[in-house]
């Protein structure tokens, strides 16, 4: 409750553990202010508010209290537990009715000289603020302060889009009684960061701003620690999110320049390390094969699935650049460059939080567990599919933003386009749907427009249509009468143990245990999911993110695997790895963002963070391991055919015991494209054949111990 007396200034110390200073801080302000000519004679009062302090403090803050002149008031706030610097000046501002109020650091950093200054502003101002006299630094130690407390300012005013002259963390700062209310006692931190969210909050209003040059006295015996900073850190981000619910260009700018950073760090050297290999080669085939022609882009099918999207993306890059692979590679960069950034605007539609957003964007960045489609020219096909998903659902939600009709079309045009490039674009309806129902209000409204309802039947007609086709294709296919497609139940029950693999990784664990063992560790992620689950379960995006996973793995279950609790391959991972980057964007944000402990960061973002690290050190593990191995067979395969293509052979023999032995594709596509061979050109040998060669035949085999393919002429002689 307020106090009865009405105050001309009111002057808040906020003390924590003070007891070696406070006393000669009260009594250098208590002495100037008797002693000026002009304050002496105005009614104000100090509130030295003893912070939850396990020191002496508060006897000594009460010794001052009384009333030293007919216009000078000492009171003390008093509180069992400690609230912070922002709860401390709360408190002041609740405990005492003044036209203006002030508080100020009780380290006498800022002398009371300062205040006639403050004062004479504040006549025209709203909010001032001290702000740091820029001078020579005196010493090492000053120096180095200034360097590191303007970088943070610099990193703060980024984050919470300040502009850069302000300085907000200076401890003397001056306000009218209007912004007691109407900013000071809104604000939601309590420690570091409440000077930030107050100006923040008081630019946001409207209210007029003045800085102050002062010089600033540095003490000693400070009480901020390093944990003080990081928690400082947080709660920016936490002010960040709560009171920016807007985005500007700008914003999306800076964060996809970000973002191709990131990227370019961690893949950017498969762009020059990088090379074709296994279906890559048959994919260049394709290109050569469909050529220009409008007919062989629509019906050529690689193996099983339609992809005239693929069959125009291959055709026009072999045309114009061949076998320059960087370029392939590069392609596949700005795709998960343009995923990620996608990622962030769909997470922005969907949650209006900036937070989420760039977590969302960067963990898309990272790839984690799904890098395949980044390391592999191949794999880009999961890449497009993903893009053009993400386009149909960003310009759904942008068209029940803003109604406009334009923005239906881009969005079927989108699935369209998904339909066209892999089997996997059968999830596009029912991610569709979810992500609709999360926005269900919006959704609702729309629905009133006859374009929004011919739009869904037209979606519901080509999803059926698509599965049908897709089914006719499918059943007779060498895929399911081979067996590498089968439907059972551990293929159900495996669905945890793949959810799980999209943040820790579990392949490795995989490889070293038994069933009974897998089917434990089942049950074990299940329950710990549930539990996730239920705990985060008033959060749309978790749910949102769950069904997205169960939805977008569920055509890759089909694959046999040597194991079959094996986690899903990386590539297949790709999209559904959005879905787990929903969930802990949300999770991350809810823990930041009403952090109210005393720890820097809730322990549930810490562990989601090392796991975050340690899936980006395992795939650098994983590709590292794998792929310096295949670049060099997929380079020697070139290299091999092209000296082949010099001796114009007969036939070409393969012998037993190359990489990837089961893929003949991939030789007949190279042979196609590097050696201008026909498929009746090539003889693929069985393990202990006869390699006798008649004239023209050469005979080409993998040598294991140089890791390089080799060629034989006729006459038996080994090209080196």
């Amino acid at each position: 409750m307020h106090a009865v007396d009405n105050y001309d200034l009111a002057i808040i110390f906020p003390c924590y553990n003070e007891a070696s200073r406070v006393s000669q801080t009260v009594t250098v302000y208590r002495d100037y202010l008797l002693s000026h000519p002009q304050l002496s004679q105005q009614k104000i009062v100090l509130v030295l508010v003893d912070d939850g302090s396990t020191d002496q403090t508060g006897l000594i803050l009460d010794s001052f209290v009384g009333q030293p002149s007919t216009n000078l008031t000492i009171t003390v706030v008093h509180y069992a537990v400690n609230r912070g610097k922002g709860g401390a000046i709360k408190a002041g501002v609740k405990a005492v009715r003044a036209k203006n109020y002030g508080f100020v650091d009780a380290d006498l950093a800022y002398g009371p000289e300062v205040l006639p200054l403050m004062l004479e502003k504040l006549r025209d101002s709203d909010f001032v603020l001290a702000q740091r006299q820029h001078s020579a630094p005196a010493n090492f130690y000053q120096r180095w302060r200034n360097f590191l407390s303007g970088s943070l300012q610099a990193l703060v005013n980024y984050l919470v889009g300040l502009p850069k002259k302000i300085e907000t963390q200076r401890g003397c700062k001056f306000f009218t009684a209007q912004v007691a209310q109407e900013v000071i006692l809104p604000t939601i931190e309590n420690h570091f960061a409440f000077d930030v969210e107050a100006i923040v909050r008081a630019i946001q209003l409207k209210f007029r701003l003045s800085l102050v040059p002062i010089n600033v006295q540095y003490g000693s015996g400070s009480t901020v620690t390093w944990r003080d900073g990081w928690r400082y850190l947080f709660d920016v981000l936490a002010i960040a999110d709560r009171l920016h619910r807007r985005v500007d260009r700008q914003f999306w700018w800076r964060l996809a320049g970000w973002l191709g950073l990131i990227i370019l760090v961690l893949f950017g050297w498969v762009i020059v390390t990088g090379y074709f290999f296994a279906d890559d080669f048959t994919w260049l085939w394709y290109g050569q094969k469909v050529g220009w022609s409008l007919t062989k882009i629509w019906t050529y099918r690689m193996s099983t699935f339609f992809s005239p999207v693929l069959n125009i993306f291959y055709t026009i890059f072999y045309h114009i650049f061949g076998y320059r692979a960087a370029v392939y590679l590069a392609t596949g960069l700005i795709i998960h460059w343009l995923n990620a950034l996608l990622a962030g605007v769909l997470a922005w539609q969907l949650s209006r939080s900036r937070l989420v957003t760039v977590v969302v964007s960067l963990l898309t960045a990272l790839a984690g567990g799904a890098y395949e489609p980044l390391v592999w020219v191949a794999a880009n096909l999961h890449t497009l599919a993903t893009l053009w998903i993400l386009l149909a659902l960003v310009s759904y939600q942008q068209f029940l933003a803003s109604g406009r009709r334009s923005w239906l079309v881009w969005s079927f045009l989108a699935v369209l386009l998904v339909f066209g490039t892999k089997e996997i674009a059968i999830v596009v309806g029912p991610l569709l749907v979810i992500t609709a129902l999360a926005s269900w209000p919006s959704v609702k409204l729309r629905l009133t427009d006859w374009f929004h309802r011919v739009y869904w039947l037209l979606l519901f007609l080509l999803t059926l249509g698509y599965g049908w086709q897709q089914y006719l294709w499918q059943k007779d296919s060498i895929w399911v009468t081979a067996g590498h497609w089968h439907l059972s139940m551990d293929k159900i029950l495996k669905i945890p143990l793949v959810i799980a693999d999209m943040l820790v990784p579990l392949l490795p664990l995989a490889k070293i245990i038994n069933s009974h063992q897998a089917i434990l560790l089942i049950i074990a992620i299940s329950l710990l999911f549930l539990i996730i689950i239920w705990r985060y379960r008033r959060w749309r995006l978790v749910w949102l993110g769950l069904a997205w996973m169960l939805i977008s793995i569920a055509p890759t279950l089909l694959f046999i695997t040597a194991r079959w609790w094996d986690p899903l391959a990386s590539r297949y991972t790709y999209l559904p790895r959005l879905g787990m980057v929903l969930i802990l964007a949300a999770i991350i944000q809810y823990h930041i963002v009403n952090n109210r402990q005393r720890g820097v960061i809730s322990r549930t973002v810490v562990v989601i963070i090392f796991c975050i690290v340690a899936q980006v050190i395992l795939m650098y593990r994983a590709i590292l391991t794998e792929y310096p191995f295949v670049y060099r067979s997929g380079r020697s395969l070139h290299q091999v055919l092209t000296e082949a293509a010099q001796q114009s052979p007969n036939k070409i023999y393969w012998r037993w015991g190359r990489p990837f032995e089961e893929n003949h594709a991939h030789i007949i596509g190279a042979a196609s494209t590097i050696a201008n061979l026909e498929e009746n050109d090539l003889v693929f040998l069985e393990q202990g054949a006869d390699e006798s060669l008649g004239d023209g035949d050469v005979l080409i085999y993998w040598d294991g111990l140089a890791k390089q393919y080799r060629l034989i002429n006729q006459g038996g002689d080994a090209n080196k």
